[in-house]
């Protein structure tokens, strides 16, 4: 069902293309073609419009259960359209024809939903933010009835699994750098640590990121220790007065290794008191 995407963490896995860091490749001009699934398309698409007979359209909002977002969910019959000033979990972004809209031909989509969602929430090395990618097919009455579009919605997780989002009152356009705040990950544990949830910024917690990536560009070979080290001290850049002392260290949070890829590699930023103790 999804290409989600939370941190740098979690590996790749059929629809959740976990992935935070590599959908940065747009930045460096690498994204996919739009026109371009991860294989040959099953179907005739209209990516230039974006608009599919009968099919949502871009920019529409939805609320759904936590039931929607399950790993095998695909035929989508519990999100209910909502105005986007209203608390909503997923937002549409783009919507495509598919010849057959089966699971296997909903996940060719995944990388392109990815790169269509970030760019959509505005996602740079200076404004980050965690967001999900999500891929949606017709309920199976709509299919029944002749339906076969697929649905690219964008999300804000709540846990690093993306098994909930966010229930937000804004729209999802740009909100990597109009809604930072809100959207801001703060944790309890370490952010290597891949099975936790987000934690509310506004009570005490140990970790927060710091809204920017850290990226090395140009590599030959997948980075040393010591280019990752030299590497995350761009995680200062930007930081307030009152975290730019050595009361507060930055940490990297690097991408898996396995998603190194045409010499990048990205890492998202967090800063955490240097003695343990809480921020708040």
């Amino acid at each position: 069902m999804e290409a989600n995407e939370v941190g740098p963490m979690p590996e790749n896995v059929r629809g959740r293309t976990v992935a935070l860091l590599t959908t940065l490749a747009v930045l460096y001009g690498c994204s996919q073609d739009a026109a371009s699934p991860s294989e040959e398309p099953a179907g005739p698409e209209d990516q230039e419009s974006g608009v599919v007979s009968d099919a949502p359209v871009s920019g529409t909002c939805w609320t759904a259960p936590e039931e929607a977002f399950a790993f095998d969910f695909y035929f989508d019959d519990l999100s209910q359209e909502v105005p986007c000033d209203e608390p909503h979990t997923t937002q549409t972004v783009s919507v495509l024809e598919l010849d057959s809209p089966t699971p296997r031909n909903a996940d060719r989509w995944g990388d392109w939903c990815v790169d269509q969602v970030s760019a959509y929430v505005n996602i740079r090395t200076e404004h980050w933010v965690p967001f999900s990618a999500l891929l949606y097919l017709p309920s199976k009455e709509q299919v029944a009835d002749g339906a076969s579009w697929l649905r690219c919605d964008s999300g804000f997780p709540t846990n690093f699994a993306s098994t909930d989002m966010q229930r937000v009152d804004f729209t999802h356009k740009n909100a990597a750098q109009d809604h930072a705040e809100q959207l801001q990950a703060c944790l309890d544990r370490p952010p290597t640590v891949t099975d936790q949830s987000l934690v509310d910024c506004a009570a005490p917690h140990a970790y927060e990121s710091t809204g920017r990536v850290a990226a090395l560009t140009g590599l030959s070979a997948f980075p040393s220790a010591g280019q990752l080290r030299r590497a995350e001290r761009q995680c200062r850049e930007g930081l307030p007065p009152e975290q730019s002392s050595p009361d507060f260290e930055t940490v990297a949070s690097w991408d898996a290794k396995e998603q190194f890829q045409s010499g990048r590699y990205f890492g998202v930023c967090f800063v955490h008191r240097t003695d343990g103790s809480p921020m708040d």
